[in-house]
């Protein structure tokens, strides 16, 4: 049947986890994704993403997590795309292609003003890929505040939240 591109669903947990791991190892970085974090932060009460997948008869072979944000630029509702990722033995057949196409169609869906993405300077690869899209490149850096530093940060007002997760 080929490849399908479609939403996830719970039993894709573990799959998708895989698949964000490979990811993580791909850019360097410790990965951290469990089945039970992708069902809790995915598919729980207050999901913080969604994902679409590209299946192969039941092998999930690609993945994209999305999350709505407010582009205050734009004044409109965007979706920023968190990761787009194939795996390497099924690169070059147009998988990627179809998962970027599916996130366009669902920020069209979402009636998005926007769709952002980052992507690391040394991932030529990917870098190359998105090229073929002509995106707005405003040479923005996207920064990051990890958890020592928030807690710390918060910490200088009196509002600190309770729930220290």
């Amino acid at each position: 049947m080929g490849v399908v591109i479609r939403e996830a669903r719970p039993e894709d947990a573990a799959g998708i986890a895989e698949l964000a791991n490979a990811l993580s190892l791909h850019e360097g970085v410790e990965p951290g994704f469990t089945e039970e974090k992708v069902l809790r932060d995915g598919f729980g009460a207050h999901p913080a993403f969604s994902a679409l997948v590209a299946d192969d008869d039941g092998e999930l072979c690609g993945y994209a997590l999305i999350t709505d944000f407010y582009d205050t630029d734009r004044a409109g509702r965007s979706l920023w795309m968190l990761d787009l990722f194939v795996r390497p033995d099924w690169r070059r057949r147009g998988v990627a292609r179809r998962l970027f196409a599916a996130v366009a169609a669902e920020a069209v869906r979402r009636n998005a003003v926007s769709l952002w993405f980052g992507v690391l300077s040394s991932n030529s690869q990917a870098r190359t890929f998105y090229e073929a899209f002509s995106p707005k490149d405003d040479d923005a850096r996207i920064l990051e505040l990890e958890r020592a530093t928030l807690l710390t940060l918060a910490a200088e007002t009196e509002h600190l939240p309770t729930n220290n997760r």
